[in-house]
């Protein structure tokens, strides 16, 4: 049945790879879309950390690159595990 907040769920933190992936890589090709759609990547990761839902296991790579590219302070793991597409990311994006 329907419940609210939905249940943690690793499929939210896994699709959000792919896109904050993207918009790193736009953003050092001088394409800046985080701000894009009233900021719902950031938006996104808020609502994950502010209903208890932080990233883990190898998910821990995106919330380094959500922090350097919004200035968000979410909480951080090092060494952090290889996400899907990319790695490093604690010493790539401190």
């Amino acid at each position: 049945g329907f419940t609210w907040p939905p249940p943690c769920e690793n499929y939210v933190h896994e699709a959000l790879q792919g896109v904050t992936l993207a918009l790193a890589v736009l953003a050092e090709a001088r394409t800046d879309l985080w701000p894009a759609s009233g900021d719902a990547v950031f938006r996104a990761y808020s609502w994950l950390y502010a209903n208890g839902c932080p990233a883990s296991g190898d998910d821990t790579a995106t919330p380094w690159i959500v922090n350097h590219y919004t200035g968000a302070d979410f909480p951080v793991t090092s060494p952090t595990s290889p996400g899907k597409g990319f790695g490093f990311t604690d010493w790539l994006w401190p």
